[in-house]
């Protein structure tokens, strides 16, 4: 007998009229609150429950469902523990509903920036189940990263078997859909119907190049790049007939971005990894939450996007080695640099050079972590500037430096940041701290950048933030 009451808990906990639209209510959108739905068991009367006597050996009605013979249902927004999944029955073992547990109570959290709006992740989270759910390839794409990242934490070698599995499936499942993309009898609707067959090819790519993080293994960064470039194919077909406007698109699309902008600033030579500069201004020419601030629609990507744009043109220029024939490029680069500064770090009136308040009254980590790239692509570009012709910035980090304030800025702001433990679950921080790093010239120095880098690692290694290894990262870790 179901009770009477209905709407969604946060709804009936605040007293509130709830429209009952799932997965998330509009009252809990609004109000930028997780929108949490009763299972199955909480609709039911207590009077009308199960008795305690019942054989706790009996098998569960749910066990007795395989994943392949259940049509697809409708979730709860987000699952907080594991006690409260209802959809074990969907899956094919309780050791696979388990992975999917750790999927959303531990990895997941730790792919969203804490200053992002709460429905991306909200809505993110309850739709991917879905999708695991009802699409083998996004279902076999999540078990795969969160076997693999249960094995960096227990360091069990049978979960890091079971996770190359599930990887190894979904890259066979990817490539069949993607031989089907390719052919005349791929249905028209796929890039806008909303039956979620691009939303799970598009989970699943994702989580193939996670994966290829999560390894920590250098051999897995051409992996990387295809996955990112086939995603990329994808969302530039989808943009060509819809536009994003959910807060899952928006998740993808940066999450996108920012594997392009960090693949094109490691392989600047490759131009299939150029950012497309009229595909991204497409992809976020409107705010998902036009009345938060921008920091909250930036989930993600964390910086703004006309940074990560200009940081990847100062990347193709550093890799070389290159002839000093583009003067004007160098100098239209310089030009915007000062603009970035002049924003974000406000000017000495001593003597008019970069200057960096290196004690901020409420310091903000992911704001900092913006002031680190700027100082980051400044020091490149200064670097650059100075080369000899024919040399590789690359190789000419390897040679004495010379002072400078912008590097003297940066590492004074690492020194206060280093204490803040959002600092080191920030994973937008790894790159800034590279760059800096390779270029320091004392043992001090090096040893404050080791730190923070080793900081880094014992987060990941507790589950509580994620670390991408940026390439050149041993150049200053001996």
């Amino acid at each position: 007998m179901l009770r009477t009451k209905t709407g969604c808990l946060i709804c009936r906990r605040r007293r509130k009229k709830c429209d009952e639209s799932k997965p998330r209510c509009e009252r809990c959108i609004k109000s930028g609150r997780q929108c949490h739905w009763p299972s199955a068991g909480q609709h039911l009367d207590k009077r009308h429950r199960f008795r305690s006597h019942e054989s706790p050996h009996e098998p569960s009605r749910a066990g007795r469902f395989a994943y392949r013979d259940t049509a697809p249902c409708e979730l709860p927004c987000t699952i907080p523990c594991h006690r409260q999944l209802s959809i074990a029955r969907v899956f094919d073992s309780d050791s696979e509903s388990r992975l999917l547990a750790h999927f959303v109570e531990r990895l997941c959290p730790l792919l969203f920036l804490t200053t992002g709006h709460p429905a991306f992740q909200g809505d993110c989270i309850s739709y991917g189940i879905e999708l695991s759910i009802r699409f083998e390839a996004a279902r076999t794409g999540v078990l795969a990263c969160s076997a693999l990242h249960l094995y960096s934490l227990t360091l069990d070698r049978r979960l890091k078997a079971v996770a190359l599995n599930y990887y190894s499936a979904t890259v066979s499942s990817v490539y069949r859909v993607f031989q089907s993309i390719n052919t005349a009898t791929c249905p028209k609707d796929f890039f806008t119907s909303c039956d979620g067959r691009y939303d799970a090819l598009m989970l699943s790519i994702v989580s193939l190049y996670l994966y290829g993080h999560l390894t920590g293994e250098s051999d897995y960064g051409q992996d990387i790049a295809q996955h990112v470039v086939g995603a990329m194919q994808l969302l530039r077909s989808r943009l060509a007939l819809k536009g994003i406007n959910r807060p899952f698109d928006w998740v993808i699309a940066e999450s996108i971005f920012y594997q392009l902008f960090m693949l094109s600033v490691r392989y600047a030579s490759d131009w299939t990894l150029r950012v497309d500069e009229e595909i991204w201004n497409e992809a976020f020419r409107c705010s998902i939450f036009p009345d938060s601030p921008p920091i909250a629609n930036r989930p993600i990507l964390g910086i703004p996007v006309s940074l990560c744009r200009f940081i990847a043109r100062i990347a193709r220029l550093c890799h070389g080695p290159l002839p000093h024939y583009i003067p004007e490029f160098v100098s239209l680069l310089q030009h915007e640099m000062r603009d970035w500064e002049s924003w974000l770090l406000p000017l000495d009136s001593s003597d008019r050079a970069v200057f960096y308040n290196a004690v901020p009254i409420e310091p903000n980590p992911v704001d900092d972590t913006t002031v680190m790239y700027v100082l980051a692509a400044s020091i490149l570009l200064e670097r650059f500037s100075t080369l000899p012709d024919g040399l590789s910035l690359e190789t000419s980090f390897q040679s004495n430096f010379g002072p400078s304030k912008r590097r003297e800025h940066a590492l004074g702001l690492v020194r206060q940041l280093i204490l803040d433990v959002r600092w080191a679950k920030n994973y937008l921080a790894a790159w800034p701290t590279m760059i800096i790093g390779t270029l320091v010239e004392t043992e001090e120095d090096a040893s404050l950048l080791k730190q923070d880098s080793d900081q880094r690692q014992i987060v990941a290694a507790r589950g509580e933030g994620i670390f991408l290894k940026p390439r050149a990262l041993d150049l200053w870790q001996g």
